[in-house]
């Protein structure tokens, strides 16, 4: 019951009373994911970060690989300013497919911010890759390139997800 009222108040942004029904229900059922992922995103709604790191990490304890929890977690550390280990876990999830477009937007300013250019331009070419927009894609894959010049694993990774672009070319001439 707790749970199924957290969750009603949660839509209706009601976040301070579906954190206190979540909180109950997460008592009772301390190793149900789904409670303990609406809860961290209800903390994380309310702006409190810290403390949805706390009930996600609890979270990845029952499944490592939930997608939504990850999500959660890089988003919290990423407000956080944390920009290390919002990568991580984006990381984690742009290795689990498919991967959502924000995946790689946000990979892009992560790295950015922490001045790993080359790496962030790589996303950000991915990122636009999937949204098809070939012009940017191309842009940031050049970008990365240039940047990456002592980096083997990150050029070859580059050049490989050059290849739809090549592709693409080939077929309609140019964008």
């Amino acid at each position: 019951v707790n749970y199924g009222y957290g969750l009603v108040r949660k839509e209706k942004k009601d976040y301070a009373k579906a954190i206190e029904y979540l909180e109950k229900a997460s008592s009772k059922d301390p190793a149900f994911l789904p409670i303990l992922s609406n809860l961290g995103e209800a903390y994380q709604l309310m702006g409190q970060d810290r403390q949805a790191i706390s009930v996600l990490e609890r979270a990845l304890k029952i499944s490592d690989a939930d997608k939504g929890t990850l999500l959660l977690l890089a988003r919290s550390y990423q407000n956080l300013e944390d920009y290390g280990k919002a990568a991580v876990f984006y990381e984690r999830l742009a290795s689990i497919k498919p991967v959502k477009d924000e995946v790689y937007q946000n990979l892009g300013i992560c790295y950015g911010r922490e001045g790993k250019l080359a790496q962030a331009h790589y996303h950000f070419g991915l990122y636009f890759l999937k949204l098809g927009e070939l012009q940017k894609a191309r842009f940031h894959f050049q970008k990365a390139d240039e940047l990456a010049a002592n980096d083997p694993d990150l050029r070859r990774m580059i050049n490989e997800a050059r290849g739809p672009l090549r592709s693409k070319e080939k077929t309609s001439g140019n964008d």
